[in-house]
């Protein structure tokens, strides 16, 4: 399973899962993983993109003169997505600032 919201993020992911053969091993969800349905901000910096952040503060904090583009993104909770039946071997959690 992989969560990302950073759309480039999200083509590297993908480039990364068909290079590598797994298509059939990893589900790819453009969206956040929450306690709840619904729509959070989020803060894009250009250029660097690996370091965007649900917190503003988060995502200026090392890199302060990068311009920032401030969206909204979806919110699904991670117990809908991950079925009981279904045997989780990692999580990975990036929390975005979040924290």
């Amino acid at each position: 399973m992989a969560f990302e919201l950073v759309f480039e993020n999200l083509q590297k992911i993908c480039e990364g899962i068909y290079f590598n053969r797994v298509e059939e091993l990893v589900e790819v969800y453009e969206v956040a993983a929450s306690d709840h349905n619904g729509n959070i901000p989020f803060h894009k910096l250009v250029g660097m993109l690996d370091n965007s952040a649900v917190s503003a503060t988060g995502a200026k904090l090392a890199f302060k003169s990068n311009k920032e583009i401030g969206v909204q993104i979806k919110t699904i909770p991670l117990d809908k997505v991950i079925q009981e039946t279904k045997r989780v071997l990692l999580i990975k959690i990036d929390v975005q600032g979040w924290e």
